[in-house]
């Protein structure tokens, strides 16, 4: 895992002397654990999260994790979320509802704060 890390952070120092922003397009899963990085970067200016895969355990740690850097960060997160089945649809929704919640919730202290 250090092998691609060390990719990454390459890739963003080389991004941050050419002055490109980023997108990040993710599962969510290892937010967590490198949120020094990505808070660390100045280049980042979104991450989408696909979230639908993850299991509750994951959902809430993704979530968890992009309310601190929603702090931390000017970066913007967009969740997504598809799947071909209604029943699965509903067995989610309760927890990405949460997370949707706490976005919206930082999001307006976020718009107060820069006005």
């Amino acid at each position: 895992w250090k092998s691609y890390l060390r990719h990454i952070v390459f890739v963003l120092e080389i991004c941050a002397l050419e002055k490109v922003k980023v997108n990040i397009t993710t599962n969510g899963t290892f937010l967590r654990k490198h949120k020094k990085v990505i808070e660390s970067s100045k280049v980042i200016r979104q991450i989408n999260i696909s979230l639908h895969s993850c299991t509750e355990k994951e959902l809430k740690d993704i979530f968890e994790t992009v309310d601190v850097l929603n702090k931390s960060t000017k970066i913007y997160f967009v969740y997504r979320y598809w799947t071909l089945s209604t029943e699965k649809l509903f067995e989610k929704t309760e927890n990405i509802n949460k997370g949707i919640a706490i976005k919206k919730e930082t999001y307006k202290k976020r718009s107060r704060s820069t006005k």
